[in-house]
């Protein structure tokens, strides 16, 4: 977590509680429990000082000094803080057409977010020409008072102008049909996020456009209901493929180009374990690559690009590729389709060539040989992270354990990196950049887990794919198929009570620009779960665990 005047935050609850399990952000950062005078359901941290917490929903924000592990009492709006803040009971709607989020009250402060015109957010502080206001992320930040304007809890919240008479719709009407691309996608009664959801739709699902606003769709469902979806969560089909494949999650590659270009040739070989499909064009290729199940197949959309007179179908000369189709898939924008049908799960990578106006597609048998993981054991240098009952120190654990899962995955025939291999202190955004920079399939954190309570206990595993963040979101099934493969086996071979998986928004699992996931192992601060990460064996088990489902997730469904 980064050290703004901002703060830590704990985060929203699943229900009302007196303590907050949280990381405090000092030089030691680690994790600790906060105790609280009332329940709550959430909260949010200042950085080392005091917690601001609501007891309901929609009631006001009040403030308490932090004391030790106490929030000593809480104080409600009107408040004086130090430095010139207020305590806050109020929203503001933004007035600007796009706004900038900062870390502090300040031009100079870094630009952490921005929001939209008309979003509506709860305000926890405020300084003379400044709003500490809530993101629908539950990060907060701080916006300039001269872009927004304020409106009581009392009031109802403002919503896009509904229409004046009955039958009356918003946006402009349309007349088109569309797929969902992301996981789980909310369908709401009118386009914005403040209006309430009406129903939920999974990727893949067809839906018929009736009305567009500048961001929204007003779409038509299966099941006949009505309701709009963010644009940027549908992908609009202008000509309907042979077979209605449809995308789903997925990767890119390159930038779209300004002039269209023409496809000159498809083709398919064997070569050795894998089946390569080559695809050359006139003009730099752009594309983006998703699988699809039932029946499995790759679906290769090749931006820009005509399909002119190639055939539509390529015969399978390979063990695995079954098939390759080929469609002009759209006009407006242009897009050609390319649908290589697959005997089964199988893996790829897509190659460019020098020129980037060729790519090469890759199957083959799923494995983890060549997968670029890296591995981060957590802490280290000047911060312990957690100290354990006999004063186990969670950063000598978390690198053993690490260097351990290192040497297994080059047995594998991966290539790990390790963002730290000594005792040294490597910052946050530092390890996620390692991984970016490195353009890795995975980042994996080793954690060990602590908390006030010494009778905590058991192995789980974090992950992070806010709706709220599009490109995390786009990305949510592969994070969650991630902690899911590596929390099983934990579960399996640990011996130890099984937490199942979670999410929070950690910086580094914030940060990844691929899956990822922090593993936490077991706790310091249970005296005899110390005692199980004190020992070599365990330690291994821990190890084997996080690459077996490693493996799982790179090779099976």
């Amino acid at each position: 977590m980064s050290k703004n005047e901002n703060t830590g935050i704990s985060g929203q609850l699943r229900k009302k509680t007196t303590e907050l399990e949280v990381t405090r952000v000092l030089k030691s950062a680690k994790y600790w429990r906060l105790l609280v005078p009332v329940p709550v359901v959430m909260a949010f941290l200042m950085f080392g000082t005091g917690a601001f917490a609501q007891d309901l929903p929609t009631g006001p924000w009040k403030y308490g000094k932090i004391i030790g592990t106490y929030v000593h009492k809480f104080y409600g709006p009107g408040k004086k803080l130090p430095g010139n803040f207020t305590v806050a009971s109020k929203s503001v709607v933004i007035t600007a057409t796009s706004l900038n989020v900062r870390n502090g009250p300040g031009t100079t402060y870094k630009v952490i977010a921005t929001v939209k015109k008309g979003m509506v957010l709860k305000v926890l502080r405020q300084t003379t020409g400044w709003y500490n206001v809530v993101l629908p992320d539950g990060r907060n930040g701080w916006v300039a008072a001269g872009y927004v304007t304020v409106k009581n809890l009392n009031q109802p919240n403002p919503q896009v102008p509904k229409p004046e008479t009955p039958g009356a719709d918003l946006g402009t009407p349309t007349e088109k049909h569309g797929v969902v691309k992301s996981g789980i996608v909310n369908v709401r009664s009118g386009p914005g996020t403040t209006y309430p959801v009406a129903a939920k739709v999974t990727n893949g699902t067809r839906v018929r456009i009736t009305r567009e606003t500048a961001e929204w769709y007003k779409v038509t469902l299966p099941d006949g209901k009505e309701g709009w979806i963010a644009k940027y969560l549908v992908l609009v089909e202008n000509q309907v493929p042979s077979r209605g494949d449809t995308p789903g999650t997925g990767n890119s590659g390159g930038d779209i180009p300004g002039e269209a270009g023409r496809l000159t040739e498809v083709r398919v070989e064997s070569v050795g374990e894998q089946d390569i499909v080559t695809v050359n064009a006139d003009a730099t290729i752009t594309y983006t690559v998703y699988v699809l199940a039932e029946p499995y197949r790759l679906v290769i959309d090749l931006n820009n690009m005509k399909k002119d007179d190639l055939p539509e179908s390529f015969a399978g000369t390979g063990k695995w590729v079954q098939g390759v189709r080929l469609s002009q898939y759209s006009l407006e924008p242009l897009k050609a389709r390319l649908v290589v049908d697959l005997a089964r799960y199988l893996s790829y990578k897509v190659k460019y060539a020098e020129d980037k106006k060729s790519i090469r597609i890759e199957i083959q048998e799923p494995s983890i040989n060549g997968k670029t993981i890296v591995i981060d054991p957590g802490h280290g240098g000047y911060d312990p992270g957690a100290i354990g009952v006999t004063g186990l120190r969670e950063k000598d654990y978390n690198l053993d354990t690490a260097l351990r899962v290192y040497n297994l995955l080059k047995e594998l025939g991966a290539n790990p990196i390790i963002t730290r291999d000594t005792d040294t202190f490597i910052a946050l955004t530092d390890r996620a950049a390692i991984a970016n920079n490195a353009q890795a399939d995975v980042f994996v954190s080793i954690h060990a887990n602590s908390s006030e309570n010494a009778s905590l206990n058991g192995t789980s595993t974090y992950y992070y794919a806010p709706e709220s963040d599009p490109v995390l979101y786009a990305q949510a099934d592969a994070r969650r198929k991630l902690a899911v493969k590596v929390q099983a086996q934990l579960a399996a071979n640990l011996g130890i009570k099984d937490l199942g998986i979670k999410t929070a928004n950690f910086s580094v699992l914030r940060n990844t620009g691929m899956p990822s996931i922090l593993v936490e192992s077991a706790f310091l601060s249970n005296k005899t779960e110390e005692a199980l990460l004190k020992d070599s064996g365990f330690r291994d088990k821990v190890a084997r665990a996080i690459v077996d489902g490693l493996v799982a997730y790179f090779t099976e469904p």
